[in-house]
């Protein structure tokens, strides 16, 4: 999941733009509320995390501390939260179904390519032994029109 992703989904869900720099309310929560998905939802770190909207990481940790308390007592935060975490968890789904589709079929990729490999070799041996059967036939051939020449001539 990324860093836009998320933001994206937050920033529709509330109509904000979180990047702007207000003490109001509504940003303050929607900002507290992106933090704490990235947190949940991405490895960056909380000065990672802070840079993506302009703040520090002892910001991001406040918020995110902020957003802990004001979902045991604020049931609009807590309904909020359920629903972009559950949007984001949908997401993340279909993102790991992705990826397990595409080494499923790399997996597939890579037996056909095998099989392909040991045919190849396997032609290949058959085609060397039928390489050296001709060689020394044609050994034989030569060594027997030599004489045949030699002996046509007198030459032995």
């Amino acid at each position: 999941m990324t860093e836009q992703t998320i933001k994206n989904i937050v920033q529709e869900h509330y109509g904000l733009d979180i990047t702007l720099s207000t003490r109001k309310r509504q940003y303050v929560e929607a900002r507290a509320m992106y933090f704490t998905l990235l947190r949940k939802y991405t490895r960056l770190s909380l000065e990672a995390i802070g840079k993506t909207v302009g703040r520090h990481h002892a910001s991001v940790l406040y918020n995110i501390q902020q957003l802990e308390g004001w979902l045991e007592y604020d049931k609009k935060i807590y309904a909020d939260y359920e629903y972009l975490s559950n949007t984001l968890a949908i997401q993340q789904q279909q993102l790991d179904d992705v990826d397990t589709k595409n080494i499923e079929l790399a997996i597939q990729r890579n037996y056909i390519l095998k099989t392909n490999l040991e045919e190849a070799k396997q032609k290949n041996f058959e085609l060397a032994v039928q390489l050296k059967e001709v060689t020394q036939k044609y050994i034989e051939l030569k060594q027997g029109s030599d004489k045949q020449l030699l002996d046509k001539y007198g030459l032995i």
